[in-house]
């Protein structure tokens, strides 16, 4: 009985007694009410103490930090009273003392704090999600003051229509870009300072869909939905995007180009702003037709199409899209060019190896040593390419360093830069990373085989009037004929049989296709022939293959 005594007296590791909550403690905290040019700011952009919430402190004698629960809550839930988390010795007590909150957002290290913002948010009613605002205290006693590391945007957002947002994203409009999430160091003068993000990027959503129903907006102007953003000080001084995107895919933007410093424990307010979402079509993509490529969680993914296959120049490094849904190069000059002559041709090419967007996929922009085929007019098929480009980046999803046993990451993709669509396409917006990307195999065979469009297949195999042999790929509302088709019918994808490379030598044109998925090895080809889509296929990553872009809806 006496040692389990000592244990539980341990467990406590309490320092002080206060009694004004009528507990001892191990510390108190107070939390910190942002600040806002308007008096009619919402009460839930403070931060309230709820029961279990947990910090971690470092002591002088801990300078990694324990975790403590919030036990006792006061009148107003902005002070709560903190015991540790099991067992620390009294020894831990020693000053000074470094805090922060949320407790796992935060790692220590030798006095080193790096703090990690979250690329989603998750929309609460009254402000924010529990956790959403990080908060930093320094103090020389158990008395914790915190004070907010970022500041917050508030939107204000109703529509005249029935509408449930799905999502909100932010996109910073710096030249650039901004981090508005990721990783960072978090120093102390008499507030906190967050060094600029890393590890990030410059967009950030609010996921409102949590509860699987969306969230409704208000029809009245007068008393708006609010959404809130934690974002990082300083940011957002070049204006930002927002896109708000509903439960059924619709999309509604708007631009705020002035000057909209996020400031430290500050709400910027954003005028109300009136919502119609509807379908918004990316420059460059075909008009009038959108196309589920996947179900998430029971929700249709969609995207848009590119309005042509994607072309390259090596004498400009100029990209851009075909002129027509059926314009391709074939076997002529570009294409089958003799290779010492490509890298600087002026002909246009499109027939590409697997990866070879000319982007080299190192955040750091360092030169990766494995990396090989990667320029669009590459047309190795050198023993270094591992007959299948082994370890040639490719498009669409995240590509790590090569493990201590050498292991196959050098197979895993990017998303910084390694897909075709993250180069700035003339014709298609004509900015780096402006949303282009490259179908994997599944979303290819969701796309044409599982989608069904009124009930009949997705995709008819025709010869245009003009001659041109292709896959006409109907959009989902489309409701005409299925059969018989010459031309092209609005809103919907033409893809030309444009052929294959085999180093300079074009064959096959006009009499199969295949083009380039983002998945790796045995799918890594969309293959048309015979008069019919037959899935995905392996084939050597130097040959060169057809590219067809989509767009995220």
């Amino acid at each position: 009985m006496c040692m389990a005594a000592l244990l539980l007296l341990a467990a406590s590791c309490k320092k002080e007694n206060k009694t004004e909550m009528g507990e001892s403690i191990g510390f108190r905290a107070t939390t910190e009410t942002p600040s806002s040019d308007s008096k009619t700011y919402l009460d839930g952009t403070s931060v309230k103490w709820k029961h279990d919430d947990a910090i971690l402190v470092c002591s002088g004698s801990e300078p990694s930090g324990m975790k403590f629960i919030a036990n006792v809550i006061g009148s107003t839930g902005t002070t709560a009273d903190f015991d540790a988390d099991g067992i620390c010795p009294d020894e831990f007590f020693q000053e000074p003392y470094t805090a922060f909150y949320p407790y796992n957002n935060v790692t220590a290290d030798d006095g080193v704090y790096t703090l990690s913002l979250p690329a989603t948010q998750v929309y609460a009613a009254d402000g924010f999600a529990p956790g959403a605002f990080p908060m930093m205290a320094v103090s020389n006693t158990t008395d914790l003051s915190f004070k907010n590391i970022c500041g917050m945007l508030e939107l204000n957002l109703y529509s005249p229509e029935p509408c449930q947002v799905r999502n909100i994203t932010i996109t910073s409009l710096k030249e650039g870009g901004e981090m508005l999430w990721g990783k960072g160091t978090v120093t102390w003068g008499s507030v906190p300072v967050l060094s600029e993000l890393a590890n990030g990027s410059s967009s950030l959503k609010l996921d409102c869909f949590a509860t699987g129903q969306g969230v409704e907006l208000s029809t009245d102007e007068a008393n708006p939905t609010v959404f809130h953003f934690v974002v990082p000080a300083g940011t957002l001084g070049e204006g930002f995007t927002v896109k708000v995107t509903d439960v059924n895919g619709d999309i509604w933007t708007k631009n705020s180009t002035q000057d909209n410093s996020i400031v430290r424990n500050t709400v910027t307010m954003m005028p109300t702003q009136p919502v119609s979402c509807v379908i918004s079509y990316p420059v460059g993509s075909v008009e009038g037709g959108v196309f589920t490529v996947d179900l998430v969680e029971g929700f249709p993914k969609k995207v848009f199409f590119s309005n042509g296959n994607l072309q390259y120049q090596a004498s400009t490094d100029t990209w851009r899209f075909a002129e027509h849904q059926f314009t391709y190069i074939g076997n002529a000059a570009g294409n089958n060019t003799a290779a010492a002559d490509r890298p600087t041709q002026p002909y246009w090419i499109d027939m590409f190896g697997w990866g070879t967007s000319g982007v080299n996929p190192n955040a750091d922009g360092e030169v990766d040593p494995y990396y090989v085929n990667y320029q669009p007019w590459a047309v190795s098929t050198a023993t270094v390419d591992e007959t299948n480009n082994k370890y040639g980046y490719g498009p669409s999803i995240n590509r790590n360093p090569m493990n201590a046993a050498g292991e196959d990451e050098r197979n895993l993709l990017v998303s910084n830069g390694s897909d075709w669509g993250c180069n700035a396409i003339s014709n298609g917006g004509n900015a780096r990373n402006f949303g282009w990307r490259t179908l994997t195999q599944p979303e290819w065979n969701y796309l044409l085989n599982t989608r069904k469009v009124n009930g009949k297949t997705a995709y008819l195999v025709t010869t245009l009037n003009n001659g041109i042999k292709g896959i006409i790929v109907f959009h989902d509302d489309y409701d005409g004929p299925t059969t018989g088709l010459t031309s092209i019918p609005d809103g919907c994808v033409f893809l030309p049989y444009a052929g294959e490379r085999t180093g300079t030598s074009v064959g096959n044109v006009n009499t199969n296709s295949f083009y380039w998925t983002s998945t790796r090895y045995n799918a890594s080809v969309a293959y048309f022939v015979d008069g019919k889509y037959t899935g995905g296929t392996n084939r050597n990553r130097s040959k060169g293959f057809s590219v067809r872009l989509v767009y995220d809806k």
